[in-house]
């Protein structure tokens, strides 16, 4: 499980996705506990993806614990929400 803080804006997007890279190996199962983000602009649902292509190759999945707030929001209007698994918390991930 990874928990991400900070703003995932354009200049920190490619941070977090090499750190993801890294993370996200084919057949591995990846959380991300976005609920701790105040904020996230285009380029985060992006980063995700290209994390989930990563890691679905070889029975691999990716979760992402993103609330019911503005990360959420943006998922949805993005139309990436049901593309990672997207789940309320980080618990019910672990349960599922």
């Amino acid at each position: 499980m990874i928990e991400l803080h900070g703003e995932i804006v354009m200049w920190a997007a490619p941070a977090v996705r090499a750190h993801l890279q890294h993370l996200a190996e084919p057949g591995a199962v990846l959380l991300v506990d976005l609920c701790p983000v105040p904020f996230c602009d285009c380029s985060g649902p992006e980063v995700l993806l290209d994390a989930r292509h990563r890691s679905v190759p070889g029975r691999g999945r990716m979760e992402v614990g993103c609330g019911d707030g503005r990360i959420a929001s943006l998922m949805r209007a993005t139309r990436t929400r049901g593309l990672s698994h997207p789940v309320a918390t980080p618990a019910e991930a672990l349960a599922g």
